[in-house]
């Protein structure tokens, strides 16, 4: 994967959730003029694609800023703590199980001795975990990696781990539990509206060049 510029960046996001919001909108609609005899049905299928939309766009995306990084070609000391963090990620999983010092100065030397250098920044699999269940500590994990302002995602907590994530559980899991039209209208606006913040905000943290480290003056 290569993206270059925030011109790629952009393009690439922009085409991502247009198709998943149009496939929502569908659904959404199919919902919105059911009869009483499918209505139930399609609401638990609604529910299922918004979460499979919601994982699906949140990691879309974080991975492509990810690559996007990676290709500006920067040093750890041109990084803010959050991306220095993530470029030793493999080192800090490298030495995870060892308890030897020799294994774990590699970590101290880069800081210490190496800053300057180019930052391994992983590819955007290893970057970004691919877990199954986009819970909240999830996501608040995806948005520390990436340098993201998480106060938006706080405040749903609760809808997103005991509406969203218990439904997709209970419905992928063959049980019968579903939601009514009025949480499912409440879950569909939450989590539009949640994906467009999460869509802009990497594009301006890109624009705003928000991943390098602040000078000191």
């Amino acid at each position: 994967m290569t993206i270059k510029t925030e011109e790629e960046l952009h393009a690439r996001l922009d085409n991502e959730l247009a198709w998943r919001k149009h496939e929502l909108t569908y659904i959404k609609s199919l919902i919105d003029t059911s009869d009483k005899s499918v209505g139930r049905c399609n609401l638990r299928i609604g529910s299922a694609f918004l979460y499979f939309h919601w994982e699906g766009y949140i990691k879309f995306a974080a991975r492509h800023y990810v690559t996007f990084l990676k290709n500006q070609n920067l040093r750890y000391s041109d990084l803010s703590d959050n991306f220095v963090t993530l470029a030793l990620k493999n080192d800090f999983i490298g030495c995870k199980q060892s308890s030897r010092s020799i294994d774990h100065h590699v970590i101290v030397n880069k800081i210490l001795n190496n800053f300057d250098d180019s930052a391994c920044i992983p590819n955007e699999d290893t970057a970004i975990d691919a877990e199954s269940n986009l819970n909240y500590m999830i996501l608040r994990n995806i948005i520390f990696s990436i340098g993201l302002d998480l106060s938006k995602y706080e405040l749903k907590k609760q809808l997103i781990d005991y509406v969203l994530v218990d439904n997709r559980n209970h419905i992928t899991h063959g049980e019968g539990r579903g939601i009514d039209k009025e949480g499912y209208d409440l879950l569909h606006d939450t989590i539009i509206t949640l994906l467009d913040d999460f869509h802009i905000q990497i594009l301006n943290a890109a624009q705003n060049k928000s991943y390098l480290r602040k000078k000191e003056h």
